[in-house]
């Protein structure tokens, strides 16, 4: 039926959306952000350097709680639309030694990554 012009679906109609469309905008947003923490890892970058560079770089003002929270799949759909964009644009920086240049500034782009810190045992 129609509610003030929109077309507003039924619970069947929904489902049947839904099977045939099983891809999904939150399906490709994990997937950037799946992205983004394979990236992370292989830099030996913590969380909080990927959401100081997207700070420092773009602009925004995220913190390492949000990127946690994405990287666990949690992120609100309202959210997701607005940082996938950011994490879109940080990947294709990333992918490029001009663009870490311009995201870690002096860092040495060709060092190996960090060491992992040593797990604690008690």
């Amino acid at each position: 039926f129609m509610k003030d012009g929109i077309k507003v679906l039924s619970t069947s109609e929904c489902q049947e959306t839904t099977i045939s469309q099983p891809y999904s905008y939150l399906d490709d947003f994990y997937n950037v952000v799946s992205e983004l923490r394979r990236v992370r890892a292989h830099y030996g970058l913590r969380q909080f350097d990927v959401a100081t560079s997207i700070n420092r770089c773009y602009g925004a003002n995220i913190t390492m709680t949000i990127i946690s929270i994405a990287e666990r799949a949690q992120l609100p759909l309202e959210d997701s639309l607005k940082l996938k964009p950011l994490f879109e644009r940080w990947l294709k920086d990333m992918s490029t030694a001009e663009g870490r240049k311009l995201i870690f500034g002096s860092v040495d782009t060709d060092a190996r990554p960090r060491a992992r810190a040593q797990q604690r045992t008690l």
